[in-house]
């Protein structure tokens, strides 16, 4: 928050942050990620550009750069799936450095196990008194 609040223009300060989001990491990474600096560069609000890199989506991209982070489906499988990491693979996709996938068939773990139906058991109790599964 505190660079919304310095004395530079809020487009220079975008710029700003831009840049030092994307100058970390050695130059093979920055090069091999450089589409993806010029999606978050088209935005419209230099607000939102700041909030999103100082963000959980400017700290996945800095991992990203710096290499603790493979720029790949499994590097991303590998973490918790919240919403900034659904963004980033999404992101990775639409500029070209991830080949999509269907991440419905992906994450159903039933259906990566070979499983071809899948039926619930049957519970009982309290709540369900007098309903069964047929």
């Amino acid at each position: 928050m505190g660079l919304i609040h310095s004395r530079r223009c809020p487009p220079c300060r975008a710029a700003q942050r831009l840049d030092e989001v994307f100058t970390a990491g050695p130059d093979h990474l920055r090069a091999e990620l450089a589409p993806l600096r010029e999606h978050p560069a088209g935005y419209p609000s230099p607000y939102t550009l700041i909030s999103y890199l100082d963000g959980a989506d400017g700290r996945l991209i800095h991992r990203l750069l710096t290499g603790t982070l493979a720029c790949a489906h499994d590097g991303l499988d590998h973490l918790r799936q919240t919403a900034s990491v659904t963004h980033l693979r999404s992101l990775l996709t639409a500029v070209g450095l991830l080949p999509s996938r269907d991440e419905h068939w992906e994450r159903s773990a039933w259906l990566r196990a070979g499983r071809r139906s899948w039926r619930p058991r049957r519970r009982y109790g309290p709540d369900l008194k007098g309903l069964r599964s047929a």
